[in-house]
């Protein structure tokens, strides 16, 4: 059994130098690198019952996001993650389903419906991906209960999983989204640990291991310190911002 365990966050899987860009070989040689290295995928939903009884995490586990719903995860990530027995949770923008969003095309809910049965899940990313913490109260409930509301009705499953648009939350909003959901996913650069706060968990944003030596840190000892050294700028430009 483990203590941390690391949600790593895709978004869209292309050729492009984007922060939100992840490269299809990099893709593939990721998710072959975890199978060789013998970890096996566990739901978001086990990670969080691990935390809510205070169990360990299992080991050599992990568990892959993809935050928007970009359509790459269906036409490109999809094939690899299934050749390797793996799953995913996909945080769905509702109101741009089957349509665009910042240029990207996205997921539609005949392809959702395929990745369900194929044991992909889904969580929320509010209806038109806001700054929540910019929106009236009225606004957030909309945002937040209405994206949960129109999933559970085309797939037929209890949606209980959420993530904040660009990992901006406070204490209004995690008021909110705690009526509707069992956790939530923020953008704090950390592995999962056992005191991880459920509306707030931890995740490694995948831009910070965009080559196979820093993807490989994963399996390492040094992986904590690098962790440190990327929140640094990170850490600066948040106290740049409140200033």
């Amino acid at each position: 059994m483990a203590k941390w365990l690391p949600i790593l966050t895709f978004h869209r899987i292309d050729e492009h130098y984007n922060p939100i860009c992840y490269n299809l070989s990099l893709f593939e040689s990721a998710i072959t690198k975890l199978w060789e290295m013998n970890y096996t995928t566990i739901s978001l939903e086990k990670a969080v019952n691990c935390l809510k009884t205070k169990k360990e995490f299992p080991n050599k586990s992990v568990v892959i996001t993809f935050d928007d719903g970009d359509r790459t995860v269906y036409t490109q990530a999809l094939v690899i993650l299934q050749k390797f027995q793996m799953t995913a949770t996909i945080f769905l923008t509702v109101d741009y389903i089957g349509s665009t969003f910042e240029n990207r095309q996205m997921l539609n809910w005949q392809e959702i419906r395929q990745m369900q049965n194929l044991g992909m899940n889904f969580g929320a990313h509010t209806l038109t991906h806001p700054d929540l913490t910019s929106l009236s109260l009225s606004k957030i409930k909309e945002e937040v209960y209405q994206s949960k509301s129109s999933i559970e009705d085309n797939l037929g499953v209890s949606v209980t999983s959420f993530a904040y648009p660009y990992g901006n939350y406070n204490s209004l909003t995690k008021q909110i989204v705690q009526q509707y959901f069992t956790c939530a996913c923020s953008t704090k650069l950390a592995p999962l640990n056992l005191n991880s706060d459920l509306y707030s968990l931890e995740r490694i944003d995948t831009y910070y291991l965009r080559s196979k030596f820093l993807f490989n840190l994963l399996f390492n000892n040094l992986f904590p310190a690098y962790l440190e050294l990327r929140r640094i700028p990170r850490n600066l430009r948040e106290l740049l911002k409140i200033k």
